[in-house]
């Protein structure tokens, strides 16, 4: 800028980086090294759209989405089911064995499966202003943080009677997910993030998991006692 117009005490700053925090449909912005991010579309019904589909994870990689959340007229409850995970062991090379991986079943058969899952952590929370940042400091709260998939079996409450409100027809309702290959961390007052893969074993060498999460709601009106947690895809509604 031209400094004539400010005082001489005024402050300052250089830029020296740019990030784009949301992908879009162009195939060429890159949301991990290598990686193309295909984790984002256009408002929709949800059939088989993938947040996350990554070939590869190294220890440190992390990634994140914002996920919105829109009811075209009936106020509803809304949840995030998590279901159909797969963790598999793939191939078993010499460095799984000696890290303590004895998923081939020598000498302990009963060990089954990858185990990757267990290295993934995550952080979901109530993205108010749609910026992919956890701001617990501008009033934004934490929904989940620990093993990402450990939220399976356990139904994710969006809007349901135990949180509070349903989420309104009028209303956009925006969730975080950010996700860890490690340890994560994050600042209770400014939400500050941080991945820390250090603690990744060779236990996950050519490991792979797969998940899907699908969204649900019902109507509001006349239904005040609604809870996530009885939420079963399997039973008919």
């Amino acid at each position: 800028s031209d400094l004539a117009p400010f005082e001489s005490t005024a402050d300052g700053f250089d830029l020296d980086a740019v990030e784009a925090l949301h992908c879009g449909s162009d195939p060429t912005v890159e949301d991990m090294v290598g990686q193309t991010c295909d984790g984002s579309w256009a408002l929709t019904d949800l059939t088989d759209q993938q947040f996350f589909n990554f070939g590869d994870i190294k220890p440190g990689d992390f990634g994140k989405n914002v996920i919105s959340f829109h009811l075209d007229d009936n106020d509803g409850w809304v949840c995030l089911v998590p279901h159909d995970l797969v963790d598999a062991e793939n191939t078993h090379v010499d460095p799984e064995p000696e890290a303590g991986d004895l998923t081939d079943g020598q000498p302990n058969p009963a060990q089954q499966g990858g185990e990757l899952s267990g290295e993934i952590k995550a952080l979901a929370w109530n993205d108010n202003d749609s910026d992919g940042y956890f701001e617990p400091n501008l009033g934004e709260t934490l929904l989940y943080s620990g093993t990402f998939f450990n939220l399976f079996g356990t139904n994710l409450a969006i809007a349901d009677s135990g949180t509070g409100s349903p989420l309104s027809a009028t209303t956009t309702k925006w969730i975080g997910l950010t996700w860890c290959a490690g340890s994560i961390t994050y600042d209770n007052t400014w939400g500050l993030v941080s991945c820390d893969g250090s603690s990744i074993t060779n236990q996950v060498q050519t490991d792979s998991v797969t998940a899907s999460l699908s969204a649900y709601t019902e109507q509001a009106r006349n239904n005040s006692a609604f809870r996530c947690e009885n939420v079963d895809l399997n039973q008919p509604l």
